[in-house]
């Protein structure tokens, strides 16, 4: 399962690849957080609902797949604005250590033996990234590289 869910967070990365250079790269990396937020709620709802292992398999892997959409999208968008793409590439680097420092914790309050803190961490992730992305991103045009 590990690997296949690395593999489709390859093959998205691919087709990322190839879409970037007839799409914006904001509207790229909204349609994976999109993807990614409704896998996430899906997820959610299998843990709540118990629906078992096979059901988790599908949503869970939308959601890692993504990250070949939002990933690259979001560090080019990031650095692309800043002054000093080094220190934005450093610092985008550093949130997402830090983002793994302080959610850890968070999956430790459920107590063992159940998913339940690990999807409501990952839903309330992708709703977050989502929604401050569409609230602190500019709606202004990108211009749409020639092929």
């Amino acid at each position: 399962m590990f690997a296949l869910n690395a593999a489709g967070m390859i093959v998205l990365g691919l087709v990322n690849a190839r879409f970037v250079r007839r799409f914006p790269a904001r509207g790229l990396l909204l349609a994976g957080l999109v993807a990614s937020a409704l896998a996430a709620l899906a997820l959610l709802a299998a843990v709540v609902l118990g629906l078992g292992l096979v059901a988790l398999m599908v949503p869970l892997f939308l959601v890692v797949a993504t990250r070949g959409l939002v990933s690259s999208n979001a560090t080019v968008l990031g650095v692309q604005r800043a002054p000093a793409a080094g220190s934005a590439s450093a610092v985008l680097g550093a949130c997402m250590f830090t983002g793994g420092i302080v959610v850890t914790p968070l999956m430790a309050l459920g107590g063992e033996g159940t998913a339940l803190p690990m999807v409501v961490v990952v839903a309330g992730g992708a709703l977050a990234a989502l929604l401050a992305t569409g609230l602190l991103t500019r709606t202004t045009r990108e211009s749409t590289p020639s092929a």
